[in-house]
């Protein structure tokens, strides 16, 4: 389970490049905002041995899917992954819901940039209760490195795009060549800072627009 379609897609696609050599074992991704109908048909078409979703649909599925609840009892692994969005996005409630079809024999793997409380609280649902905990920084050591400047402003939604695009307008007035990658939170408001960024009537910010990678 993953928090967002874009990260579902990503996933599957990698599992699906993992499995080239192994055509056996299939791979399906059931996410919002495609038809749940089409979803049940490819499923039925070609079972999968890898499930990549979101909590939202998988729940669905679940509920409405007939035969679904019962295959998913042959569950040998779950992984929660960003189970810390998956939270922050509100699933909750969804991934407890779905856990109560897992078996509760399996192996359970979360992967979280944070450990809140509401981590903690997950881990002792879906995992058991003699799990490892392994942490990726070691105490003391720094989570960035130490020559890179960095700082972050706070802003209203609504002066994101205006900010950025002074921030871009410094960047290539100091450098015509400077490169940029702005990471954006879904497809769609990817899409929206693309297209203000190449409809920026600046020349110097058209010009680094070739380099610009947004994702």
């Amino acid at each position: 389970m993953c928090p967002t379609r874009e990260l579902a897609n990503q996933l599957a696609a990698e599992a699906r490049k993992l499995l080239k050599y192994h055509r056996s074992l299939g791979v399906q991704v059931v996410i919002g905002g495609t038809r749940l109908p089409q979803e049940q048909r490819s499923m039925q078409a070609n079972p999968c041995q890898i499930l990549v979703a979101t909590p939202g649909r998988l729940k669905d599925h679940l509920e409405n899917t007939p035969g679904f609840s019962t295959r998913i009892r042959g569950v040998k692994v779950l992984v929660l992954d960003e189970a810390d969005r998956l939270l922050d996005m509100g699933f909750r409630r969804d991934i407890e819901k779905i856990i109560t079809f897992i078996p509760k024999d399996r192996q359970t793997l979360l992967f979280s940039a944070t450990v809140s409380e509401e981590i903690h609280q997950i881990s002792h649902l879906a995992m058991r209760k003699d799990y490892d905990f392994i942490n990726a920084v070691q105490e003391g050591d720094e989570e960035t490195h130490a020559q890179v400047n960095q700082t972050y402003m706070v802003a209203p939604l609504g002066l994101h795009l205006p900010i950025l695009y002074d921030v871009l307008k410094k960047h290539v007035a100091e450098d015509a060549e400077y490169k940029v990658i702005v990471f954006c939170t879904t497809a769609m408001v990817t899409r929206l800072v693309a297209e203000e960024v190449k409809g920026s009537h600046i020349s110097q910010l058209r010009r680094i627009c070739p380099w610009c990678r947004l994702s």
